[in-house]
Formats: C-alpha cells, sequence, structure tokens
C-alpha cells in the first residue's frame, strides 16, 4: 500500500507527478478528508477500470480537501505539486 509518507517515497509509483488527465484517462474523481490517507488508493483498487491514482491537498474557499483521481493507465504523466501516485492494489 502506497501511504503518504514523504520519507519513503519507494512505497509510492511516483512522487511529484501525476498520470496524464485528459478526459479519456480519467475514470473519476473523489474528494476525502485531508487525512484520509487510504481511501484513494482503496476507490482505485475497487473499480475494474481503475489502474492508477493520484491525490493531493487541494484548498478551496478556506476549506482543505483531499483530491483524488482515479486513472486507465499512465503511460504519459504531468508535474504535479505534492502529489502522490501509485498503482491499484488488485
Amino acid at each position: 500500500m502506497c501511504l503518504i509518507d514523504p520519507t519513503d517515497p519507494d512505497d509510492c509509483f511516483s512522487t511529484g507527478e501525476t498520470c496524464s488527465t485528459t478526459e479519456e484517462n480519467v475514470v473519476d474523481i473523489f474528494y476525502f478528508d485531508p487525512n484520509d490517507d487510504f481511501s484513494c488508493q482503496q476507490r482505485c483498487s475497487e473499480n475494474s477500470r481503475c489502474n492508477y491514482w493520484s491525490q493531493f491537498l487541494l484548498e478551496t474557499y478556506g476549506s482543505i480537501t483531499n483530491k483524488c483521481f482515479l486513472f486507465k493507465d499512465c503511460d504519459e504523466t504531468e508535474p504535479c505539486i505534492e502529489c502522490i501516485t501509485g498503482e491499484s492494489d488488485d
């Protein structure tokens, strides 16, 4: 399992980049509590179309949430500040 732990980046597929966020590649988007560091990967594992996921903290209107993207593939990547990207547990 890939946990948000910057001291151990080997647990994750990538830190600092995300899979391509094209409409064809994004399976779903979720928002979780900012302290929730496992639901994004769990949602990916539960979705048969999801093979990769990325999450990052997002501040909007003074509120912080954990934004989660589920992806079909990760052949192309994009830079992402302070995001965590991992593979499905399946």
